[in-house]
This record gives C-alpha cells, structure tokens and sequence, in this order.
C-alpha cells in the first residue's frame, strides 16, 4: 500500500520468489470496516481542511479493493491468488484512553497534532471523541472492529 508503484514491487516480489514458492501479504481493509481510523481522520481532516489525496496515492486504503489487489498479482504473474477477508478487533478500556493512544503511536495522527495549535488541538479532541463517543456510548470498554486482506500468490514452477 505504500509501494509508489505498486505493479512494479509486484512483479520484483515474483522475481525473488523460488519457483513454486509462496507470496503473502497483510493489507487493509475498506475504510467502512476500520472504524479506528477513519473515526479519527474523518473529524481531524475535516477540520484541519485537508483535501482527499489522488487517487492511487500510496497510504493506507489503497489496497482495500480485494479485487483490484487479485488483479494486480495476476497481471505482474502470480497464480493461484486469493484474497481472504480477516476480520478482528480490539479492545480499549474507553473511549479516550483509545484517543490518547492514538495520538502517541499513530504517525500520521502524531504529525497531524504536533502541527495544530492549542486551540485546533482542542477542537480535534473533541471531534474525535465525539465521533468515537457517537459509535460507542456509555462510559467503560470499547471493542473496536477491523478488518485485514490477506493476499496470497505463487510464482509458477
């Protein structure tokens, strides 16, 4: 999801591999299935009035498309692709104790905040709070779900 071109690594992952040896790969899902970021950067980019970024911008999502990603390893020559769903999640004792450790681990989240000023930082805890407060309410723990591709391929013998 980060490779500038993605076609390109494809095909030198294929190169590498022994024949009859095996390609895996851990991506993300669609940002509707990964709530734990997109309730953060959903608020954050809205108020901090950053545009969408190009279409096949290396970043998080750009591997969400299970189909275009199985279409992609077959054109750069692997076989036998398959594309599996996980499904997990994980659990926070609350609300902002999943926010405060967002904002200390999460680089781009991280950036984001040492950028704004007290006053936007502000209103970036409360937006991402409600957000999170909105889709989990009550006080105590949250269980947050996500979900990963696992792409698999072969290189022929």
């Amino acid at each position: 999801m980060f490779f500038p071109d993605m076609e390109l690594a494809a095909r030198e992952m294929l190169r590498v591999l022994k024949p009859g040896g095996r390609f895996a790969t851990a991506v993300w899902g669609p940002p509707e299935k990964n709530f734990w970021v997109t309730g953060i950067t959903g608020p954050m980019n809205a108020l901090l009035e950053l545009p969408p970024p190009p279409p096949g911008t290396p970043g998080m999502f750009r591997c969400s498309d299970g189909n275009a990603m199985k279409e992609l390893m077959l054109r750069s020559g692997f076989s036998n692709v398959s594309v599996t769903e996980i499904n997990g999640s994980g659990e926070a004792e609350s609300v902002e104790f999943f926010w405060s450790f967002m904002k200390e681990v999460a680089a781009q989240i991280v950036r984001a905040m040492s950028d704004a000023d007290e006053h936007m930082k502000r209103r970036i805890d409360e937006a991402v709070l409600q957000s999170f407060r909105e889709r989990y309410p009550g006080n105590g723990p949250i269980v947050i779900q996500h979900q990963a591709l696992l792409i698999t391929g072969t290189k022929r013998s």
